[in-house]
């Protein structure tokens, strides 16, 4: 098999989703996949199903990518759960794609879901914990330090600014901040910057 095309997308919008569940975020994105395309789950013969932290969040671990998509449908057709932080998403694209084309099957849904809100904070921010070699926490430490010192873009950085922007502005400059980020964010949840990208 020569040419490979994606034949639906889709997506729920960026936020909290404070009441949704991961069940409920695949669920979405997986049916405005399959409306975009035209096709039914029962047309699916394979899943890559992308997700990092649900083992964290929940103690999900191992069937995340089953445990997800069977109330939506999908079950008794391979499910390849994907982790690559953050090119989770590419990777299971990439893998969808190598499995088609290796004439495996016709049709593979590339899918990810992520959920890291929680009104437990500690146990959201310590979902990067192990995001890193967790046998040289010192050296990492320092290693990170050392790169925020030579001027790298970090969290770390960005709230500073943010806070001295405060003082220095006030809150007009604070509230022009937040109105230009739910510009964007309802620019994305619309999908405008998705057509931008000729998607």
């Amino acid at each position: 098999m020569n040419e490979i095309y994606v034949a639906g997308v889709g997506m729920t919008p960026f936020g909290k989703q404070a009441n949704r569940s991961i069940k409920d975020l695949a669920a979405a994105a997986l049916n405005a996949a399959l409306d975009d395309a035209g096709a039914r789950r029962e047309q699916i013969e394979a899943v890559f199903y992308g997700n990092c932290v649900q083992g964290h969040m929940e103690g999900q671990d191992m069937v995340r990518g089953e445990i997800a998509l069977r109330e939506a449908g999908i079950e008794r057709i391979p499910v390849v759960n994907v982790e690559n932080a953050c090119a989770t998403g590419s990777t299971a694209l990439h893998m969808a794609v190598s499995y088609v084309k290796s004439g495996a099957c016709d049709i593979a849904l590339a899918i990810g879901a992520e959920k890291m809100f929680s009104s437990d904070k500690a146990l959201m921010f310590a979902a990067f914990d192990g995001a890193w070699d967790v046998h040289t926490v010192e050296k990492n430490r320092d290693l990170v330090e050392n790169e925020y010192m030579a001027g790298q873009v970090s969290l770390v950085r960005l709230n500073e600014a943010q806070r001295d922007l405060i003082q220095q502005q006030g809150r007009l400059a604070l509230a022009r901040v937040a109105l230009r980020q739910a510009w964007h964010d309802l620019r994305v949840a619309t999908g405008e910057i998705l057509e931008e990208l000729g998607s």
